[in-house]
């Protein structure tokens, strides 16, 4: 009975794979992991609750699986040298940019300032200065201006000073003179008189 049971389950198994592929459609095979894994459990036999699969499908599904994971790690690999890259290219930017910072900073602090009298000073402080020796210098103008004018009415009031007593003084010569002539008359006629 046995041996019956035996041949009566290879003929039906033989039967169902020929019937299978008789009445199967042709379809697009999905020839990723999964859908092996899905090809080889629809395609496997059931016995019991058991699913009996052919060992050359299996071994053919481990070297695919087995292929897969080593396209994977392989990717994973030159993904994880392409991360280390670009972190160095990354590390080199921040290092380049940190010097153009600093340089950046350095000129403008060179543009900011001026070199006044071997110092270096914001422009702000050299306008200030600036600004400081202008007014001090446009006060000097204005005291020599005062003093200018206060040094020149006294001149003008010397000069009229001098120019009254000039006046007064050709007064007097003349008057001196004039008594000179008057005395030298009242003379004279005296000297001819006593002649």
């Amino acid at each position: 009975m046995r041996i019956q049971f035996t041949i009566l389950l290879v003929v039906s198994y033989i039967l169902s794979a020929v019937a299978q592929t008789n009445t199967e459609v042709p379809q697009k095979k999905d020839n990723t992991i999964k859908g092996q894994f899905e090809e080889l459990l629809t395609s496997s036999n059931n016995y019991k609750e058991f699913k009996v699969i052919k060992r050359s499908r299996f071994l053919n599904l481990k070297k695919n699986t087995l292929d897969s994971l080593k396209i994977v790690e392989q990717k994973l690999n030159e993904a994880q040298s392409s991360i280390l890259k670009l972190k160095e290219q990354v590390a080199n930017t921040n290092t380049s940019l940190n010097s153009t910072n600093e340089k950046l900073v350095a000129a403008t602090n060179e543009i900011d300032s001026i070199s006044f009298l071997g110092q270096q000073i914001t422009k702000q402080s050299f306008k200030s200065i600036t600004g400081g020796i202008f007014l001090g210098l446009l006060a000097l103008l204005a005291f020599f201006i005062y003093k200018f004018k206060k040094s020149n009415a006294v001149t003008t009031n010397a000069l009229a000073s001098l120019d009254d007593v000039e006046k007064e003084f050709e007064e007097h010569r003349r008057r001196a003179l004039e008594r000179e002539q008057v005395v030298m008359r009242k003379l004279q006629d005296e000297i001819n008189k006593h002649k």
